[in-house]
């Protein structure tokens, strides 16, 4: 592998073989460097044998006072031409860009043909700060403004080039950049996954679904992961975002996915569901993370037998009684040894086998402790915890074998696992789909299906205050 070694930033990042059968090309931001991606490049490179690119863009690696006469076309004409120069190696390429550079990416996207894009911070919903009438005007008020870091980002980003001030144009580049994305995006027809964290000091972490709401893709996804850095590529959260994009590029790519060197089991508890059931099924048989897959039928009065045997590769584990959805978990947990467990309701409606993919990465990954799959439901949207309520979440057998048996009961479940990662410190990973659970008012009748919504609302509120009272036992 050549590899120009540059991490500084000052100067074009190459990483791969010169004769990599295929390229990606990075464009990193405006007050940053070639080294925003961190080891992103190499971690491309090794992974999916393929050149990576992070040119320096004009003005960049020495000054902020070079980055003043450098225009909007400058830099465009600039992605313009790195563009090309991937078109001539003859191989297909994919397109990147971190905050600024997501602009870049996108532009040269809507005139070119590769294979993805992947947008990490795109600064489209501003914070109210940098989006309020007169914030443009103010910030030209001087050439450049000081740029404020944690002590945690400074000691994260020692390795890389950086600014520490900001041109005061910045934020009219900023503004025009969205008024085109607004104008270019239904232009973009491949793959597209967008990444943000949720406190960035820049802008709302809705940036990613705004934006792929206004794209043509018909593959999307939309990453979130729990931080308060604008550069996600140098928090704690980069391992998961290096393994989320390497698989998004190797599915564009048509490249094989490995067989993961940990152990995965999707636990499926269901009752009553086998007119929904199937549909999962086959999202589920369709993921490479998965090792196994266990539907526990918690006393179904209709058997599942006649559409299992479409999955001869799905293990079914019937309880002869009704026990309840915590007591089918367990059972599912207690089947398998697996490192990992991913939970899955069965009556899930547009589930992809990528959102499973999304939610078990961050946590096998090992940068966060549980990850959780936010529905994109009126209830959810509406009322955040009961968003992380959520039944579609990737957790450590371990975790799951140290809580505490009060919380397998009922419905108390999700909420003694959430409380279990807080209490104890944990990180929490949650990301919001497009697929949808089936109405319990639609599935039940409505009368049998609101006892049951306020059975489900009185067992999280005991569950919080039992949690709240006893605290949780620490992990060792």
């Amino acid at each position: 592998m050549v590899k120009q070694k540059n991490y500084r930033g000052k100067e074009d990042v190459v990483v791969g073989r010169p004769d990599a059968p295929r390229t990606i090309l990075l464009f990193h931001g405006y007050t940053g460097s070639s080294g925003d991606f961190g080891e992103l490049p190499e971690y491309l490179a090794k992974e999916l044998d393929a050149l990576v690119l992070v040119p320096l863009l004009p003005g960049h690696g020495k000054t902020v006072k070079e980055l003043l006469p450098i225009s909007f076309e400058d830099f465009l004409s600039a992605a313009d031409s790195a563009v090309k120069m991937c078109i001539a190696r003859g191989k297909p390429y994919a397109l990147g860009g971190h905050s600024f550079g997501s602009y870049l990416a996108v532009s040269t996207a809507t005139s070119s043909n590769p294979v993805a894009v992947v947008l990490s911070a795109t600064p489209y919903h501003l914070r109210f700060r940098l989006s309020f009438w007169g914030a443009m005007l103010f910030a030209r008020l001087r050439p450049t403004w000081k740029k404020y870091f944690t002590k945690e980002e400074l000691r994260l980003r020692q390795s890389q080039f950086f600014y520490t001030e900001m041109p005061g144009k910045a934020l009219s580049f900023v503004k025009r950049g969205n008024t085109m994305l607004s104008k270019v995006m239904a232009s973009i027809h491949c793959p597209l996954l967008t990444m943000h964290v949720t406190s960035d000091p820049l802008a709302h972490a809705d940036s990613g679904t705004m934006l792929t709401g206004k794209s043509s893709s018909t593959q999307i996804q939309n990453a979130v992961f729990n931080e308060n850095l604008h550069g996600i590529f140098s928090s704690e959260a980069r391992h998961a975002a290096f393994v989320t994009i390497a698989r998004e590029y190797a599915r564009a790519f048509g490249i094989p996915q490995k067989t993961p060197e940990y152990r995965v089991t999707a636990v499926v508890p269901v009752y009553n569901e086998h007119k929904r059931i199937g549909k999962v099924l086959e999202v589920l048989t369709a993921c490479s993370l998965l090792s196994e897959i266990i539907v526990v039928d918690d006393g179904s009065s209709v058997r599942l037998d006649d559409i299992l045997k479409n999955f001869p590769t799905v293990r079914c584990i019937r309880h002869e009684k009704n026990k309840g959805k915590a007591e089918a978990m367990e059972t599912g947990v207690r089947a398998t040894e697996a490192e990992f467990i991913f939970f899955c309701d069965g009556d899930l409606e547009n589930l992809r086998p990528e959102d499973v993919e999304a939610l078990i990465v961050p946590v096998t990954s090992g940068s966060y402790r549980m990850s959780i799959g936010i529905r994109d439901n009126p209830e959810q949207r509406a009322i955040f915890l009961f968003a992380l309520n959520s039944g579609e979440r990737c957790l450590s057998r371990a975790d799951w074998l140290s809580l505490p048996a009060f919380y397998k009961k009922g419905f108390r479940i999700e909420a003694g696992l959430n409380m279990q990662v807080w209490l104890q410190g944990g990180r929490l990973f949650h990301h919001r789909f497009s697929y949808r659970q089936t109405v319990r008012e639609r599935k039940y009748g409505f009368f049998a299906g609101f006892k049951s919504r306020i059975r489900l609302s009185f067992d999280v509120g005991v569950a919080w205050i039992y949690a709240l009272i006893n605290g949780l036992p620490h992990r060792s």
